[in-house]
């Protein structure tokens, strides 16, 4: 199989994605990270520094090693998003494309209770625009591959319009079926439009959730770090050069799998920014949510930074 270099559309952001592998540079601008790491986020976000760990160099394959990035300040960030954004909008909409297996539909609703433990906002399920509703422009058939793809242009300027609620901040679709950008592109696990507020991820690549307790586990992680890494570029949070972050671009299926759930204390500053959500409650819940499935990583994560939260100030 060909694979084909990345491009950025002028109008879309895309945030994960495979692609071609050829050269590039390593990283960032020399010591960027490091003046990310650097920026005072106020207590007690700023404890949280203690257990983030530092994005090291990228390993061949990853995504900064072929498409160099500077990150975002926060600086950057508010004046992206100047406003909380909750005062006008509250709730995040999904809207399923195509069909679903049982155990499919049942990691979707896990999702959505995810993204809303998240997020600290509403989420709505919308309903299921079936795949006969998709012009066959929209769909590719990749003889190489043995299957067909769907259009993510097509997704988020033709079909999520007609879906967007006023009052919710961000509107973003699901499907099973494989997506590509455009047509010289091989492949995206999802992308995301921040001017028009939408995005879209597919499950295809994340393996078969009814096959056992191991691969429903495997994809709902993978999807609940595909949703939230897609949401955040709507608020618009930038893919995150400083720490290992859910925010960290990904190239390949390996690199997903090896990105925490979580923000960074950087990212996660620009989220409180935007939403005043309660970081202590917020993550409170996360711990609900990786406990009821078993991901014991993550719990322990959550743990680590609910005890450094609720950590009293010393006083002087």
């Amino acid at each position: 199989m060909r694979l084909h270099r990345w491009m950025l559309g002028a109008v879309a952001l895309a945030s994960l994605a495979v692609v071609a592998l050829a050269g590039g540079s390593c990283s960032g601008p020399v010591g960027r990270a490091e003046v990310l790491r650097r920026e005072k986020l106020g207590e007690p976000l700023e404890r949280l520094k203690g257990i983030a760990r530092p994005l090291g160099d990228p390993a061949p394959g990853d995504w900064l090693r072929s498409h160099p990035e500077r990150g975002q300040t926060l600086e950057e960030f508010m004046a992206m998003r100047s406003v909380p954004l909750l005062a006008h909008h509250d709730t995040i909409d999904v809207v399923p494309i195509g069909a679903f297996t049982r155990a499919q539909w049942h990691v979707i609703e896990s999702t959505a209770d995810y993204l809303e433990r998240f997020y600290g906002s509403p989420i709505r399920l919308l309903a299921t625009v079936p795949l006969s509703a998709i012009p066959d422009s929209a769909v590719r058939f990749r003889e190489d591959l043995g299957w067909s793809q769907l259009s993510t242009h097509y997704v988020l300027v033709r079909l999520l319009p007609g879906h967007r609620d006023p009052s919710a901040y961000a509107t973003i679709a699901l499907t099973s079926v494989d997506l590509y950008p455009q047509p010289s592109w091989n492949f995206v696990f999802g992308q995301a439009s921040p001017a028009n507020c939408s995005g879209v991820w597919s499950m295809f690549r994340f393996g078969d959730p009814g096959e056992s307790t191991a691969a429903e586990r495997a994809c709902l992680l993978r999807t609940i770090k595909t949703a939230s890494h897609e949401i955040g570029h709507m608020l618009p949070i930038h893919h995150c050069i400083a720490y290992e972050c859910v925010m960290n671009g990904s190239n390949n299926l390996g690199e997903l799998d090896r990105r925490p759930t979580d923000l960074c204390p950087h990212c996660l500053s620009k989220l409180m920014r935007c939403t005043r959500t309660d970081p202590v409650r917020r993550a409170q819940r996360l711990l609900e949510f990786h406990a009821a499935h078993g991901f014991r990583k993550e719990e322990a994560a959550n743990r680590r930074t609910l005890s450094l939260l609720e950590r009293r100030p010393r006083t002087k």
